[in-house]
């Protein structure tokens, strides 16, 4: 009845929510510390409860150890909520299209070197240019997949420097290659 009071959640969505955290493998521990920052999420987005959660569960079981600035578990779900609905409210991004998204994207950017700010701005670009959900998930995975297939390759074509001894750096890519453009 607590968090129903402070987050303004039925007793039906906080149930909701604890019960898709623990299907997805967190602990009672994690799940309690999810709780507030993600029915807040739900809430403040107006999103799908069991897709939002899921979403922040699976985010923060293939993050957790690269997740930064943070000290504990409550910290961490905090930061993944805020960033979540930042990345909603600075785009044209809607979280059902976030989800989506970062279904097909999250493995291949964490491979890449992208941290989660850096993932969810991206997305959020590509849905200001008309390029959302599913689809904007597959084209930066394929993206991110191909330019470490082919690095050598890209830098070439690109004309800049890719440094093929550390782990891709896509923001740097981008960066080099807009300065390229603009001559």
């Amino acid at each position: 009845d607590r968090a129903a009071v402070r987050t303004g959640a039925s007793v039906k969505e906080i149930g909701t929510v604890l019960k898709e955290l623990g299907s997805a493998g967190l602990t009672t521990e994690e799940s309690i510390a999810a709780l507030d920052s993600t029915l807040n999420n739900i809430i403040g987005t107006d999103s799908s409860v069991v897709e939002t959660t899921r979403l922040v569960a699976s985010t923060y079981n293939i993050l957790k150890d690269s997740i930064t600035g943070t000290n504990d578990q409550l910290s961490n779900f905090n930061r993944i909520n805020d960033i979540f609905v930042r990345a909603t409210n600075e785009s044209s991004l809607e979280m059902d299209q976030l989800v989506q998204s970062l279904k097909f994207s999250i493995t291949a950017s964490k491979e890449s070197g992208l941290n989660l700010e850096e993932l969810t701005g991206i997305l959020g670009q590509l849905a200001d240019q008309g390029l959302r959900g599913g689809n904007a998930g597959r084209a930066l995975r394929s993206a991110l997949q191909q330019i470490s297939k082919d690095a050598p390759l890209v830098a070439k074509a690109l004309n800049i420097d890719i440094d093929l001894d550390k782990p891709l750096d896509l923001l740097s890519i981008i960066k080099q290659y807009s300065e390229q453009i603009k001559g």
